[in-house]
């Protein structure tokens, strides 16, 4: 979960009273966030779970870094 909102919002600790809000994009193959605004876009293009997954996985554990930072 805390990679997760690392990615979501660019830094680490709760969202303090901000709700997540989820948008689709039907031909965009890739997840990211607008940290600012608390926005999760997701693909709904992918033919599978398994292939959604790997897109999900690797945006997370590549983005979680906040801005790039280490």
């Amino acid at each position: 979960m805390d990679l997760l909102l690392r990615f979501l919002q660019g830094c680490p600790g709760p969202l303090q009273d901000r709700t997540i809000s989820l948008k689709f994009h039907k031909t965009k193959m890739e997840t990211f966030p607008s940290a600012c605004f608390v926005i999760l876009t997701l693909p709904v293009c992918h033919d599978s779970y398994a292939s959604f997954e790997e897109t999900m996985t690797k945006a997370i554990l590549y983005g979680h870094k906040g801005y790039g930072k280490v």
